[in-house]
């Protein structure tokens, strides 16, 4: 139960390779960690980099770059007081942004989008990884995308993106 150990933690780090399309990606722990109240540090390139900045919640450089996030670390330990609204800002942001207003927001944009499509399947499966909320997440866009007359398969358990793009 990785939560338990965040709790502990004075800080939290996430990192990505930057060298191919995962590494542009927001990992579900970014999501885990912005619940912990901490302040969030990473050497991250793309959607997380993004929210981490936009948030607040910490201080971000970019993938591989390990001199500045040494550099990071070394002012949080120098000047921790920079840091303390870094926490509540990652839960007011997580609280705000991931919600069941932006999912639907974010499958209506789909729908038009496949509904474009000149070679369309009516086909749509819906996986989901361990991240909070994320089951609910998917249920809840397995019904909307049901409502605009897909064909739906939702995963029951936690799957790996990328068994689900196979």
């Amino acid at each position: 139960d990785m939560p338990r150990f965040y709790k502990k933690a004075d800080a939290l780090l996430l990192t990505l390779r930057g060298n191919n399309k995962v590494g542009d990606t927001m990992p579900g722990k970014l999501q885990t960690y912005m619940t912990m109240r901490k302040p969030i540090f990473g050497a991250i390139n793309g959607a997380a980099n993004e929210v981490i900045e936009k948030s607040g919640c910490g201080a971000c450089v970019r993938a591989g770059d390990c001199e500045g996030l040494a550099a990071l670390m070394l002012n949080y330990i120098e000047h921790p007081e920079e840091y303390a609204d870094c926490g509540k800002k990652a839960e007011e942001y997580f609280l705000k942004e991931f919600t069941f207003e932006t999912v639907e927001r974010i499958i209506k944009a789909i729908c038009l989008y496949i509904r474009n499509l000149k070679q369309r399947k009516n086909t749509i499966i819906v996986g989901y990884d361990p991240r909070f909320m994320a089951s609910d997440f998917a249920k809840f866009s397995a019904e909307l995308l049901k409502k605009y007359g897909f064909k739906v398969v939702l995963s029951t358990r936690v799957v790996p993106t990328p068994i689900v793009a196979y």
